[in-house]
């Protein structure tokens, strides 16, 4: 404390003279390496005092060298640094490395400065709007042959670009070609190597530096670092760093296959399997890698998905490597190959034990239910689930983030592919599914996305008598028809709302909630709105055909004007034999109402009849319910006048000679 309050003191009262303040500014240097000779020397004003030489004595490169020194090491807490913006560190700094670009010296000080004085976030903003991230752009591209400077530059210039308002300043796009050049001369410095390849990780962030870095063949220098020091965990990580970071785009994507850059990522994974920088960032690249089915493939062939695998394993208890590992896994399981290859590898088993483990993690859950729903699009990894009790850990899941609509849009998905087989479905719904899909539906029914996915749920889960009831008891039908409400011109939304109402209606108990929450009327404006959509319309011909076994159902139907709706959906998709089968029992269970016949009549649904039949005559299913349906139109006279016109009696007389052992199309 002795000796920093005296060469503060002296720089303060005798700092005019150049030569007495470089012995200063070096003492200082030297106070600052040692054990709290800096922080002492800082309390008595250094910092202040090193400006106003670095100030004062633009002209003498050895006080510029000496002050830009004693900055560099002074400069290593939050403390320094606020003194450094009340002296208007940073500026001067600038104005300094502006004047010195020439010398080596001064430039490398002032870079390890400026590195120092971007460690804290107030300081890195200062530093950038002073202009201070171009400054050591130039002084790396100016001197890229010295290993010394270029590893203390691309210090400090991974410090300034760590927030987009660096990487804008610095110029991303043109930092990135002085960092490949670094990588390529300093090929046996394992330093420089190091803090170049962690800065292009940094600058490759930014789209500009992403698309630098592919025009510019950097992908080639990566590849021959992480290649030449594989022992080196921290050049690793930065490798991957680099290769997660170009993998967001297509064109990067695929410059990194043709470099077989994943063999490398992979390799990393394997061999620094205690290192949680390495294993995040090779994981991290893995997730980004996999979002092409070529990108799943290649790692796919070189082994990486039991690498992840035992990455979600090894660090089960680690959710921040958890949330990259499974949402690696996620990424790998959306192709057919990634799939089989997890579903091989134990990976089902892996994420519904991390779902576990971590409860309350966001992230962990909403990358599980992620991983949960794409593999189980297969039946093995269905039943794989359903055997690790994914169904519960879902619901779980979705009772413990209500809020994250993110999540709940994965989770249901997951449910949804869960739900799809006959197999899992019943797991599925003894969890609580149906209830808990219903919630979220209602909660978030102004998200589309999350809409869409949670109508394919309930239309999974009410395939079954216990699921439809499950979800008639939770007001599953009123939350679809006011998502429908809400959306109607998605057409997802209409595809999935209209089929989970058509099988909601199943039942009486469905039926009767379906026709309360108006779906008549909703189903009305979706066939007017989707004319063309041939799924639309079919499962909205199923709902008019199950709601109107019922009275109430009929004229609410007859009301919505839902019979001429159906007969224009069977003129528009003539070829769609499940369309016109469904569109045929709409007819003839509304027509059991006389309103509901006059409807019929007054559309003339006989002749779209007629014509089914003569379309479909080998379709037992659709003769059936058309003869039923020209069974009540022709109850009236006005109806049986225009079966007639149709000649309806010569198809019902030819599909009584094709099925005589048809009791019912026979009755």
């Amino acid at each position: 404390e002795g000796a920093a309050a005296v060469v503060v003191q002296a720089l303060r009262q005798h700092g005019v003279s150049a030569g007495l303040a470089r012995e200063a500014c070096y003492a200082l240097r030297n106070l600052g390496v040692s054990a709290g000779g800096g922080d002492a020397a800082v309390e008595f004003g250094a910092v202040g005092e090193v400006c106003v030489a670095l100030h004062r004595h633009s002209d003498r490169s050895d006080t510029q060298r000496s002050a830009c020194a004693a900055l560099r090491t002074l400069l290593d807490d939050s403390t320094a640094v606020q003194a450094a913006l009340q002296a208007k560190v940073p500026q001067v700094l600038a104005a300094a490395m502006r004047r010195a670009l020439e010398d080596r010296d001064i430039t490398l000080e002032a870079c390890g400065a400026v590195a120092q004085l971007a460690r804290e976030p107030v300081g890195r903003r200062a530093a950038i709007e002073a202009g201070l991230a171009a400054e050591v752009c130039k002084a790396i591209g100016h001197h890229v042959r010295d290993a010394r400077l270029a590893q203390v530059g691309c210090a400090a210039l991974r410090a300034l670009m760590t927030q987009m308002p660096g990487r804008s300043a610095a110029g991303t796009e043109a930092v990135v070609p002085s960092l490949k050049e670094a990588l390529r001369l300093h090929a046996e410095d394992e330093d420089a190597q190091r803090e170049a390849m962690a800065a292009l990780a940094v600058a490759t962030s930014a789209w500009e530096g992403r698309a630098a870095a592919v025009e510019s063949g950097c992908i080639a220098e990566v590849t021959t670092a992480m290649k030449r020091t594989l022992s080196d965990a921290e050049l690793q990580a930065a490798g991957c760093a680099v290769v997660r970071a170009l993998a967001v785009a297509p064109e990067g994507r695929a410059a990194i296959l043709r470099a077989r850059m994943p063999q490398l990522v992979v390799l990393a994974l394997a061999t620094h399997v205690e290192d949680t920088h390495v294993q995040h960032a090779s994981c991290l690249a893995i997730w980004g890698l996999a979002a092409s089915p070529e990108g799943v493939s290649a790692l796919d062939q070189i082994g990486a998905i039991p690498e992840v695998v035992a990455a979600v394993q090894r660090h089960c208890h680690d959710a921040s490597m958890l949330r990259v590992s499974v949402g690696a896994v996620a990424s790998l399981a959306a192709e057919g190959p990634g799939r089989a290859a997890l579903v091989a590898n134990d990976g089902v088993a892996r994420v519904a034990e991390a779902i576990e483990q971590h409860p309350d993690d966001a992230a962990v859950q909403r990358e599980g239910c992620r991983a949960i729903w794409n593999l189980a699009f297969c039946d093995e990894g269905r039943v794989l689930a359903a055997r690790a009790e994914a169904p519960r850990k879902v619901v779980a899941a979705m009772t413990s983030h209500r809020d994250d609509a993110d999540l709940q849009r994965e989770a249901c998905g997951a449910l949804a592919n869960l739900a799809a087989s006959d197999d899992t479905r019943p797991a599925v719904i003894a969890a609580g599914a149906p209830a808990c899909v219903t919630e979220s539906l209602i909660r978030h029914v102004g998200d589309a996305g999350l809409v869409r996915e949670a109508c394919g749920a309930l239309w999974d889960l009410v395939m079954d008598d216990a699921g439809r009831d499950a979800a008639v008891a939770a007001g599953a039908a009123a939350a679809v028809g006011k998502a429908l409400g809400e959306h109607e011109d998605d057409l997802g939304v209409q595809r999935m709302g209209c089929g989970a109402l058509r099988h909601l209606a199943v039942s009486e108990d469905g039926q009767e909630a379906v026709v309360h929450a108006g779906s008549a009327v909703l189903v009305a404006t979706a066939m007017r709105r989707h004319v063309v959509d041939a799924e639309v319309q079919r499962e909205s011909c199923g709902i008019v055909a199950n709601m109107s076994v019922s009275d109430n159902g009929r004229r609410s139907a007859v009301e919505a004007g839902a019979i001429a709706l159906v007969c224009a959906a069977m003129g528009t998709h003539r070829d769609d034999a499940d369309l016109q089968r469904e569109a045929c029992r709409a007819i003839w269970n509304v027509a059991f109402l006389e309103e509901g016949e006059d409807a019929a009549v007054e559309a003339k649904a006989v002749v779209e009849v007629v014509s089914a039949m003569r379309r479909f005559a080998n379709d037992c299913d659709l003769l059936r319910v058309a003869c039923g349906a020209i069974s009540n139109i022709a109850v009236s006279p006005a109806g049986r006048s225009l079966a007639d016109a149709a000649r309806a009696a010569a198809q019902v007389a030819a599909a009584l000679g094709a099925w005589p052992d048809d009791d019912d199309l026979q009755r």
